[in-house]
């Protein structure tokens, strides 16, 4: 099975900064519900808003998949290309391979702290919060460190600090500064794919994710990461987590958001990466409906 961390949640040794902890109305129901025996003891918190999804007859999974220009030393970036450009795109792909209840849409990034942060503002508000149902919002960049070589990272943590190693393409540099100084200190951090809760958060649903993938032949290029670095992946993924968190808090909808590491392409080819970008999609959609069954294409 590889390198497979265990599962991150609230500790002394992983303290979580969390604001505004007061359980939603769909946690109240849930914990009534558990309580009185009208669902199982074992039941998780996802599982009950799948089944609660579909009695409302469920709309679909928005599926947002974004990407990242040139930068620096990278002057062509592999997310571009499997996201947007190549033959074929994911857009194509999940045309001809389609994941069952989801819509898609794709925007590509500049690399820069102050571009990102305006950009996201206007994706939740045109596509995101719109939206009836669940969100699924997944970032793609490339791994700068190529380390381990020829592994795609799923990324499990964003903190809140920003560290450029080199200026992002507005020229800006922080070194050691908070992304929200009102969230917590530089070092607290969210989890990717976990929504807010009264809950201890946890890393659980990317480790399922990475378990589906490993199961459909995927298991010697995908890993986990606890570091998705401080420079403007790491920006991206807490800026989204932070959003959805205060969305979901708000009660205004449900968005799962997560990153993904990928590496280039002399080291893992185009089309090999355009089907496993496709088949993550489909492990973490299924993971936000709480089903399996669905077809997934594995490596070439």
């Amino acid at each position: 099975m590889g390198n497979f961390l265990p599962p991150i949640v609230a500790s002394d040794e992983f303290p979580f900064f969390k604001l505004n902890l007061t359980p939603s109305l769909d946690e109240i129901d849930f914990e009534d519900d558990l309580s009185s025996g009208v669902i199982p003891k074992n039941t998780t918190f996802e599982q009950y808003m799948s089944n609660k999804r579909k009695k409302e007859g469920s709309p679909p999974v928005k599926v947002i998949i974004t990407c990242f220009g040139a930068f620096g030393g990278i002057p062509s970036n592999p997310t571009l290309s499997i996201v947007k450009t190549s033959t074929p795109n994911i857009s194509t792909l999940l045309t001809s391979h389609p994941c069952p209840n989801t819509i898609l849409k794709t925007f590509s990034l500049n690399v820069s702290s102050k571009s990102v942060s305006s950009q996201m503002s206007s994706i939740f508000t045109s596509d995101i919060l719109p939206h009836p149902g669940p969100v699924l919002l997944l970032h793609t960049g490339v791994d700068g460190t190529q380390n381990p070589p020829g592994k795609f990272k799923l990324e499990r943590l964003a903190y809140n600090e920003t560290d450029f190693r080199i200026p992002d393409n507005d020229g800006y540099q922080p070194s050691h500064l908070p992304i929200s100084s009102s969230f917590g200190p530089k070092e607290s951090y969210l989890c990717s794919m976990s929504l807010p809760s009264s809950t201890s958060p946890s890393s659980r649903k990317v480790d399922s994710v990475l378990n589906k993938l490993r199961e459909k032949g995927w298991d010697d290029l995908v890993i986990p990461s606890d570091d998705a670095g401080r420079f403007v992946c790491n920006y991206t993924l807490f800026t989204s987590l932070l959003k959805a968190k205060e969305v979901y808090e708000r009660r205004e909808g449900e968005v799962w958001a997560g990153f993904l590491h990928v590496p280039g392409f002399e080291l893992v080819e185009e089309e090999v990466q355009v089907r496993f970008l496709r088949d993550c999609v489909m492990a973490m959609v299924e993971e936000i409906e709480g089903r399996e069954g669905g077809e997934y294409m594995g490596p070439p």
